[in-house]
């Protein structure tokens, strides 16, 4: 989601979903006025994610490595930021609040993008924003669920999508 977005908003109360080693959320942290920073991973391998074991592996440990260094890179951040260690539906009934903004960056199954954004659409604010990361195909195919998702998204409703590579907003 470009900072654009963003940008002249104060107090933003949001959701990243997929956090991985936490750069994205550090950016964010340091960069947009947010005030409360839900981060939304289970370091748990879904099942039914080839990206997932392709990339990470088929065992627990790079996913124990990168949530040790997501804590770590965004302990200076930590009276700003709520973990929910849950796969992303789940985790959006621990949200307690409506939120400015949600970035998805999980699964990149077309299944895993369409929930995502469905779920989480329901917890924004009145001109809310919700977009994410790798709307874009590639050789490898790794990203055709992500920009499935979101254009299938668009065509059955009255969003605008917006993209500035690798992200998109509506």
């Amino acid at each position: 989601m470009s900072g654009l977005a963003l940008r002249g908003r104060s107090s933003l109360i949001g959701a990243e979903i997929g956090v991985f080693k936490g750069e994205h959320a550090e950016s964010l942290l340091a960069h947009a006025n947010v005030e409360r920073l839900y981060l939304v991973d289970p370091y748990r391998m879904y099942d039914r994610y080839d990206e997932g074991h392709k990339h990470y592996g088929i065992d627990q440990v790079s996913l124990g490595v990168a949530q040790a260094d997501a804590r770590a890179r965004l302990l200076p951040h930590e009276d700003k930021t709520v973990w929910v260690n849950e796969f992303s539906a789940k985790a959006s009934s621990r949200i307690p609040e409506a939120l400015d903004f949600v970035y998805i960056d999980g699964n990149h199954q077309e299944e895993f993008v369409s929930e995502d954004i469905n779920v989480f659409l329901k917890l924004l604010k009145p001109g809310g924003i919700i977009g994410g990361h790798d709307f874009y195909n590639g050789f490898q195919r790794d990203h055709d669920g992500v920009v499935s998702g979101v254009i299938g998204f668009v065509q059955q409703s009255d969003a605008v999508l917006q993209v500035e590579l690798p992200d998109w907003w509506i």
